[in-house]
Parts: C-alpha cells; structure tokens; sequence
C-alpha cells in the first residue's frame, strides 16, 4: 500500500505506534439521553462545535478538510494549532458529558473565555462518523487515541465501567505517515504540522466511517456557519480546504444602526419595571461601551441596523441567513437556525431588512446542551420583548423611509393636472353610459340604481363637478373573497374599495401596514377600464380584458401554473427546499379540487385551503383548512421544531376548521406515545406524510375523491399512523371495481346531452338520464370529472359550477385519461 493513498490513514490507526497506557471513557448516566435527543442534527453545526475545542485550547489556525463526494474514502480533519495534549489532555478529552473549562483551576488559553461548556463536543462525532481519532503533539511527543463508536452503539455504559481506549504513542516518522493524507490535502494544514517553522503543539482530529448525516454536509452551508457563529477576533482564523473563512457581514451601508443601550434607548425605558437599566462598561484599558442590565443575564450589547434593501436574496440566502437576530455567547451564535429567537412572526418587508447582533455572555447559564437555544424562562421572555421593541425602532425607520420615497408621488395631483381627454372625459362617458344602459355594465365602476330617468339625469348633472372635486376621495381595505375580483369603486362616494385577500395585493403588499403601492396600483387600473372603452373596446370586451388581466395578476403570485403533474414531482424533492414544499402541498390540494391561498408572514403556517361545497341538505358544507410545510435537513422533523401553537392561532385568525402539517417524515411516528403524536393529538392538528399526500392525490387523479370524503381525514385523524392507515383504507375502497364511477358511460352521457341546446350537460341531468350513473352519487360523478379535468386540462373538459363542457369526444377523453397517467404521471388504472 502507497502511503499517500487516499485510504492509507484508515488502514494505519490502531497499527502504528506503541501502546504506551490507556484512557478509560467514561460515560455517565446523560450520555444516552444526548444520544437519544440527536444531540447535533446538522453536520454544520457538529463541526463547528469540533472547531470550537480548537478555539478553546488557544488555536491560532485551524484548518477544516472535507472531503469530496467523489472520494468517499478521504478523511474529514480538524488540524489546529493550539495548546495538543498529552496523556493527561487525553484522557480529561474523554471525561464525556462533564467539562473542565469551567473550573476555577482550568487553564484559559489567549486570555479566552471557553465557547464550549457540556464536555460533550466528542458527540459532535458520533452523528458524522463512526471513529473519530485525535492525534496531538505536546511536550515533544506525538501520540494518538481513537475511538470506534460501534463499540457503545446500542450499549448503556455508566461511569462504573469504563470503555478502554489505547494510548498509542509515534515517532515523528511514523506521525508523517499516519498523517500524509493531509499533506496532499492542504499544504498550509502539513507546514503547522512537520514545516520548517512547524508548530511544538498541535491537534489533529480525524472523522472516518461517515454515518448518513455526513451525506448532508454542503460546502458553502459550512462556510456559512463557522463565519456566521463563531468568535470575530483578529488572533483566530479558520481555512476551509485551504480558503480563508471570513467574518460574514454585510457590505452594504445600513439605513440606520441603533445601539443597545444608548442614552435615549426607549425600548429599555419601557420596560423598566421589569428591573432592565441602561450602564454604561469601562474596560481594563479604560474604553467604555453601551449597554443594557438584564435581571438574571447580567449585561446586554450590540447593535440593530435596518437596511434599504431586502437581506433575503442573492446566493448568500442560499447557504445561510443574513437577517433577523443573532444571539452571541461568549461571541458564539446560539441561534443560527432561529432567526427569530423564539418570537412570533414580525412585520415582512421590515423584518427582510433588519440585523440584530446581541452580545449576551449571560445567557450561558440557560443554554441548552446543543447551544442551539435557551431553556425557557421569564427572563428569556424579558429579553424577548426587549428584542421586539428594538425591531420596532427599526421598523418605523424602514417605513418612514419608504413614506419618503414615495412623496409626491400623489396620483389625485396627476389626475387633476392630467388633459381631461385623457382622465376624466373617458371615466364621465363610461359612467353615463352604465347609468343609462344596463347593458353598458363596467367592472369595477359601481353607480347608483336610479327608478326615475329625471332622477338619472339629476345625478348625471352634478357628475363632472363631483369629479373635480375628486375621483377618489377615499381608499379603503376589505377583507373579502380571495377569489373575488380586484377592488370597487364606488362613484356616488368617491371611495375606492380595494380587496385585501386578492393574492396580487398579498404579494404587493408583502403584507405590510402601509399600503401606498397597492393603492396607486390598483387606482390606476380602475382608470384602464374606460381607456379602453374611449378606445373602441366594447363593455364586454372591456370585461373579458380585465378578467383576463385579473387572472394574469393571480398567476404572478401563484408562481407557475398548478397541475398535478408539478405537484407529484414537487412533492418527490421538496424535504429539503421549503419554497418547493409549499408549492407541492398547495398544488396538491388544488388538483384535488381545493381552493389554495398562499400567506407571507414571516415563522406562520404556509397556507389555507378551502374546500367551496355548497349547500349539501340544509346546511353548508364549505370547510377551511391552514397547514404548515416542513423542511429538515435530517431524516425526520422533530416534535419541538413544530410550532403547535401557532398553526392554531393562525387556525383561528383565518377562521379555519382545521390544521395540519406535512412533512418527508416526523421523529416517532410510529410510535403511539410519542411526543409528537402526542402533542398533534392534544392540539387537534394532524400530521401527513408526504408520501401520504402523494398517495391521496394518486387516489383522486385515478379514482376521483370527494372533498367531503377528504374532510374525514382532517375531521379526526391527528396520528401519522392514523393517517397513514386512513388512506390504505380508502385505496383499498376505490380499487373495488364496484364502487368505482363508470367515467367512459359517464362522458357519453354528457355527450348525449349536448343535443340539447338549451343548457350545457350537468352531472344532475346525466344521473337522471342513465340507471347506471343514478347508483352513484353527484359528489363522486362530479369528482371523478374534476380528477380528468386536472389530467387532460381544460381543452378536453371543463368544469364551471355544475356545467360540464366536452371539447373531445368520450372515448378520445379516456384514451388520453390513461396515457397521461401512464406515460407522464407513471400511475396505473
């Protein structure tokens, strides 16, 4: 074997050097339990706390090696420049679950403050990699430990028994060899080894045997995290595969930078009684800085900046987040996946724009033992609130800004200062001639109904002056019909009535409270309307151009055309992209015959689904649904990731029925008394695999499912596995050729009943005319038509309420039916 071969260190641990002792691990009681919690379930995060041991110990350089995809049997190295360790330093590294750095006698390196604090780094490894092996160089001798963590998988250990591990001690040329995959690797990382000015102590940690988490591990994701959480000093740089990893920050001039803690920091003032002082920190050489007492964390820094533009775009946002809080402990980010530290949903556009980096040594105390985030307390909610109002401060800069910017730009001032040819003389001329035809009906102008034609006259009179005065001398916001169209303007008032549920106006809006772009938008598209009658469209021309328009403006927000077909690809790719994952869930239902409306807050549920049924007897049978889309980087979502609470409130502000969340998997969910399935049930929101909902909509697109039939599901099925075996069942029910509906009789039917030329063909009808279709019911014949409607598209069939329009013959329509779900779909009949 070549000593540089990519596989030459995995052969040579445990067979070079001499077995100079041992060092016993010892595990406590804790250790199973952070294994059982998945104590690291990113492998960014795992290696960021592997750097940190680096930077705790004094490490000047450190240098990370990942290995490419390409070479699966290359090695994942942590090489630094620190403190090393001998035989003493080994074996305290494998006290597991119990640090020293915390003892008043521990040495501190570089006169830092330890960033580690669980003595649990060492687990970092075991959700990478099945060996992990340190090799250190300290007083003059190399020496190496390695541990095959197969050896406690599956086993309790507690400190009673100790795992034995050999201590191996090298000759230089033998740490060379064991080593030499590095050298080939990163010549910087070998020169801090064995160079000419090579370091007296150093560290180098190697992963092998990688578990499936390692698989996750991306590049750029890593860059991110190690720039973004860890310490910013001038004496600690970091090279991933050989580049330098710089302090992320944004390059751009912020609008405005607030300090925390600044002579007139209002939002501590309010919250005074709460025991929260603004003071002022003197440091040894005599620098003073601002900052905030907090009862229980002690003192708070930083600095909130607001931007002009948004934060949430360009490759960056990719890898990594550039906006919302940041949380540092000792200069460690806490929160690198919580932008929103715990709060609720905050203002869109504002919070797209906004950084907070807090400076809180404090919090060490309340740290969870993954340093992903806080035990809850009520002095965490304290600073939470403080937090808040900080956001706030910037929010109101954002938007006084953007009133700014939007000064003089007063459409009523253009209007009034416009040719009347242009403005006004088109808007009289569609106005009068509504009132004086019924036939001349426009689409968004609304005029009184008048019984006397000296009463039309009258009012027709005062027009012009009515106008100069104003065409829109008030706006208003509704909420209203998502469906319904854009906005009415009400001449008699002057107000212009503008439908906040329209998903043009979610979008333009990005649900801000300031709605001056809406406003100018949507006034100006109320004055298209008689342009194009002054320029020789028909009314019901006019009509189908602005409807079509409407349609155009829903298609911007949907993002792309809704089909089935995206939806089952969506919904095969979407785990780790959460835009997709939404997209798939709506496009789903929708195929199935839902009505779909997409919500922008920022940490709130993704959406809401609306099931329009009518009348069924005597009552309504409409029913409404809000769901949540999540994405995890690891094999399943875990029960605390999923905000329980929220969807309820967002439940109950959307006046929804009920709630759910979808997901590739769910931690426990085959577990009965599992803590998810636990809480799903206690909360009443059910939980669907997506596999699941690929499974329903398969069902529908081959068999047609009711929506009733759907709201059974939601109705009381809150398990994974009590929706897993509810849908088993119903495609056990739909492949009974007895209860399926005879589509092919049912389309020549319809066929049959366009020999009628006074009204299209219903499903009613077709049900009276055939025995055979009688035995089944509306809902289902209706459904079953849906489901090849969405197969084929409109061109074949279309479905407008209760009308059923044919544009290919019955048998041409099933042909096409059962090739799509053959070739495109790849589902069988």
């Amino acid at each position: 074997m070549k000593a540089n071969s990519a596989d030459g260190f995995r052969d040579l641990v445990g067979k070079v050097g001499k077995v100079t002792g041992k060092v016993n691990v010892k595990i406590n009681g804790d250790i199973i339990r952070l294994f059982s919690e998945g104590l690291y379930q990113s492998p960014h995060k795992a290696i960021e706390e592997l750097v940190s041991n680096s930077y705790d110990a004094g490490a000047m350089n450190v240098h990370i090696l990942v290995p490419e995809t390409t070479k699966p049997k290359e090695s994942l190295w942590i090489v630094d420049d620190g403190c090393g360790m001998d035989e003493g330093g080994l074996d305290i590294l494998w006290h597991v679950a119990k640090s020293p750095k915390e003892d008043a006698s521990a040495k501190v390196y570089r006169n830092r403050k330890p960033i580690g604090q669980f003595g649990i780094g060492k687990l970092a490894a075991y959700v990478l990699a099945w060996r992990i092996t340190h090799i250190s160089k300290a007083d003059g001798k190399y020496r190496y430990v390695s541990m095959d963590f197969h050896r406690v998988a599956g086993t309790e250990w507690d400190a009673s028994e100790p795992l034995p591990l050999e201590l191996r001690e090298l000759e230089e040329e033998e740490a060379r060899k064991l080593l030499k995959e590095i050298e080939h690797r990163d010549a910087k990382a070998w020169q801090l080894l064995f160079g000419k000015n090579g370091h007296k102590t150093w560290t180098a940690a190697a992963l092998t045997d990688f578990r499936d988490l390692a698989n996750k591990l991306r590049a750029g994701t890593l860059f991110w995290v190690l720039s973004t959480g860890l310490p910013l000093v001038s004496d600690f740089s970091m090279y991933l595969n050989g580049e330098l990893v710089r302090p992320a920050k944004t390059a751009i001039k912020p609008l405005s930078s607030i300090t925390i803690g600044q002579k007139n920091d209002e939002s501590a003032a309010r919250l005074k009684d709460k025991g929260i002082k603004i003071c002022v920190i003197k440091e040894d050489g005599g620098k003073q800085y601002e900052g905030v007492q907090f009862p229980g964390i002690g003192v708070v820094t930083g600095e909130a900046r607001i931007y002009r533009d948004p934060l949430t775009t360009g490759k960056s946002s990719q890898v990594g987040r550039s906006h919302g809080f940041f949380i540092r402990v000792r200069g460690r980010v806490i929160n690198l996946n919580d932008e929103l530290f715990g709060l609720d949903a905050l203002n869109h556009a504002a919070w797209a724009r906004f950084v907070m980096v807090v400076n809180a040594d404090g919090l060490r105390d309340y740290l969870q033992s993954s340093r992903e985030g806080v035990r809850e307390s009520p002095t965490i909610e304290v600073l939470r609130e403080y937090l808040h109002l900080k956001f706030n401060e910037c929010r109101v800069i954002y938007q006084d800004e953007a009133d700014k910017e939007l000064i003089g730009i007063d459409l009523e001032k253009l209007l009034n200062e416009a040719p009347s040819s242009l403005i006004r003389l088109p808007l009289i001329d569609a106005i009068e001639h509504q009132v004086m035809d019924a036939s001349q009906r426009t689409y968004y102008i609304e005029t009184p109904a008048f019984e006397a034609k000296q009463d039309q006259e009258a009012w027709l009179g005062g027009l012009q002056e009515r106008l100069d005065s104003g065409i829109f001398k008030t706006v208003v916001f509704e909420h209203n019909d998502p469906y319904g169209q854009l906005a009415k303007y009400d001449v008699e008032s002057g107000k212009l009535i503008i439908n906040q549920d329209h998903p043009f106006v979610t979008l333009l809006s990005c649900g801000e409270k300031y709605m001056k772009p809406v406003e100018l938008f949507t006034q100006t598209e109320v004055l298209l309307e008689p342009l194009l009658r002054d320029n020789g469209l028909e009314a019901a021309q006019a009509i189908e151009v602005l409807k079509s328009r409407d349609r155009l403006l829903r298609a911007i927000n949907s993002e792309g055309p809704v089909v089935a077909g995206e939806a089952i690809r969506l919904l095969g790719i979407a785990n780790q992209d959460e835009t997709a994952m939404e997209r798939a869930v709506g496009y789903a239902f929708e195929a199935m015959g839902f009505r779909y409306s997409k919500r922008r807050e920022v940490g709130g549920p993704d959406g809401v689904i609306d099931a329009r049924l009518g009348l069924r007897g005597s009552e309504v049978a409409d029913y409404k649904m809000v769901f949540d889309a999540k994405t995890t980087d690891y094999p399943s979502v875990a029960a605390n990731t999923i905000p329980f609470s929220r969807i309820n409130q967002f439940r109950e502000k959307s006046v929804a029925n009920f709630a759910f969340v979808v997901a590739k998997a769910f931690d426990g969910e085959d577990l009965g008394n599992s803590s998810v399935n636990v809480s799903a049930s206690k909360e009443k929101v059910t939980l669907l695999k997506t596999e699941d909902l690929k499974s329903l909509l398969e069902l529908h697109l081959k068999y047609g499912v009711t929506l009733l039939k759907i709201k059974e599901l939601f109705a009381g099925k809150y398990t994974v596995v009590d929706t897993h075996e509810w849908i088993n069942k119903l495609e056990k029910e739909l492949s009974d050729p007895k209860r399926q509906v005879p589509i092919l009789a049912l389309l020549k039917t319809l066929e049959e009943l366009k020999a009628d030329t006074g009204a299209p063909p219903t499903v009613y009808a077709a049900r009276m005319k055939s025995e055979e279709l009688g035995k089944c019911g509306a809902d289902n014949l209706t459904a079953a038509l849906h489901a090849v409607s969405t197969i084929v598209g409109r061109n074949w069939i279309e479905l407008k309420a209760e009308y059923v329009y044919l544009n290919q013959s019955p048998d041409n329509i099933v042909n096409e039916v059962n090739r799509v779900l053959k070739e495109d779909f790849q589902l069988e009949k």
